[in-house]
């Protein structure tokens, strides 16, 4: 149930002298809760009880609301009421922590896998088109886009692709970066410089921005070194060569 839904249920259940004495204890001074200041009595007088609901979520948020309607219905000797509302309000908040915690857990996972997928599908490519060829376009997008997620200040990123700190590198126009998210900042790189400038620039521009493993990590994916130890790894060996024996026989799309 919702936050309104049961302080709603709460004054449903006074009656009518009950709810002027509880809208009497909001315009109290000093207030119930320290927390949370005295509403006029005009603005009070005369509400119905949803209005007063909407009023004191207004006035103080939907957990300062709930916490002094326990508190004005604990001086009213309205005990179970109080204790029948903090139990219901409890049970929400864990339940809407649980709801969280399982869809953090799923993004997590989710990532997981992605990054798993990701790393084997480079690792074919690498197979496909030997290490010493550019990853393909669909490829390095998804690097940079991935590199660019970890930036706590991706401003700060584009700022620095309106300069020129990389050889054959032009500067970006802002003009081209000022609203553009992470992945259009990718698009935009790669547009503007094809995918193995765009990769080294990126690896310049974290370095300056003190983020130099994912330099690193970026650097060694694009090389290629990472995804070939994993083919020597006995747990994976077996697994990867059944998979790229069978995918290395399908076309990989080579945009750049």
């Amino acid at each position: 149930m919702s936050v309104p839904g049961m302080l709603f249920k709460i004054l449903e259940d006074l009656i009518d002298d009950d709810l002027k004495t509880f809208q009497w204890f909001l315009t109290l001074k000093p207030p119930v809760l320290d927390n949370c200041k005295r509403i006029a009595k005009s603005q009070v007088v005369n509400l119905s009880r949803e209005d007063t609901v909407s009023r004191i979520i207004e006035s103080y948020g939907e957990a300062s609301a709930v916490n002094l309607t326990i508190e004005i219905l604990r001086k009213m000797n309205m005990n179970d009421a109080a204790e029948k509302l903090k139990k219901t309000y409890a049970g929400a908040v864990n339940d809407e922590s649980l709801q969280l915690t399982c869809l953090v857990s799923f993004l997590s996972l989710f990532t997981c896998v992605f990054i798993d997928s990701l790393h084997l599908y480079i690792f074919i490519c690498r197979r496909k088109y030997s290490c010493n060829s550019n990853l393909p376009f669909l490829v390095v997008m998804p690097c940079l886009i991935s590199v660019c997620y970890q930036m706590s200040n991706v401003d700060k990123f584009k700022w620095y692709l309106n300069m020129s700190i990389v050889d054959g590198c032009k500067p970006i126009p802002t003009s081209k970066l000022e609203e553009a998210n992470q992945q259009r900042t990718v698009n935009v790189m790669i547009e503007s410089y094809r995918e193995a400038p765009a990769v080294n620039l990126t690896v310049e521009i974290l370095r300056k921005m003190n983020m130099n493993n994912a330099a690193e990590e970026l650097q060694k994916t694009y090389a290629g070194d990472e995804f070939f130890k994993l083919s020597e790894s006995p747990k994976s060996v077996s697994f990867l060569s059944l998979f790229t024996s069978s995918m290395c026989q399908c076309p990989i799309p080579k945009m750049s």
